[in-house]
């Protein structure tokens, strides 16, 4: 009985011990993606606000240039450098309404990618559509044969039209990580904008393009 006793004693305490484990690592790897999103809203410059759905532990910032020119939003970790997500908003000077057709989008990033090719690991490049309820576009993923140190060594890099916008993003990671560059996209596909009313007025007195990033579920409120 005694032999029997302990026994249960110690399978109490190396289940106890599992459980703690496995409660740890499912916690550390909630953190590393980001944990729940949240929606922060990001001031464009003559083109309203830019809305995300960021996960909750991600640190933002965001570079603003002077002469109100395109702003960029930098996300990393709440620690350390394990990766960083750049995202700049950029609009047409013209107010050229097909500059972010995904047609033009799709070109365009196969044009950078295929610049970017030779000093990656890759030998193909593939391009990867995105899409959202108010945005469209490409992106690809690459990895630095020699990053320098310091260098991040894994890349996805794309663009989205969205309303009056073209959002062009750069996801650098250390490591192969998908589950940070997997919650980038997510927060990427679900982003909004929200127009000033003199915009507005000029929008809703046109006809947008179905093929554009311009629909109309880029006024969300």
């Amino acid at each position: 009985m005694k032999i029997a006793s302990h026994i249960s004693a110690r399978l109490k305490i190396i289940i106890l011990i599992t459980y703690i484990h496995i409660s740890v690592c499912l916690v550390a790897s909630y953190v590393q993606a980001g944990g729940q999103g949240s929606e922060r809203q990001y001031p464009i410059p003559g083109h309203g606000v830019l809305k995300l759905d960021v996960p909750e532990s991600w640190v933002d910032r965001i570079d603003q240039p002077p002469n109100d020119l395109p702003p960029t939003i930098i996300f990393s970790p709440p620690s350390g450098e394990s990766f960083k997500i750049l995202i700049t908003a950029m609009w047409s000077p013209t107010d050229d309404e097909d500059f972010n057709k995904p047609s033009k989008i799709k070109s365009g990033m196969e044009r950078r990618g295929l610049t970017l090719l030779p000093k990656a690991e890759e030998t193909e490049l593939k391009l990867q559509e995105l899409k959202g309820p108010s945005c469209r576009g490409y992106c690809f993923s690459l990895t630095d044969k020699a990053p320098k140190p310091g260098e991040y060594k894994y890349m996805t890099q794309g663009e989205l039209g969205l309303g009056d916008l073209i959002l062009t993003f750069t996801i650098l990671t250390r490591e192969k990580n998908p589950e940070v560059t997997l919650e980038a996209k997510k927060m990427l596909q679900g982003a909004g904008q929200k127009l000033p009313p003199q915009n507005n007025e000029k929008k809703d007195a046109g006809h947008p393009d179905e093929e554009s990033g311009r629909n109309r579920g880029a006024n969300g409120s």
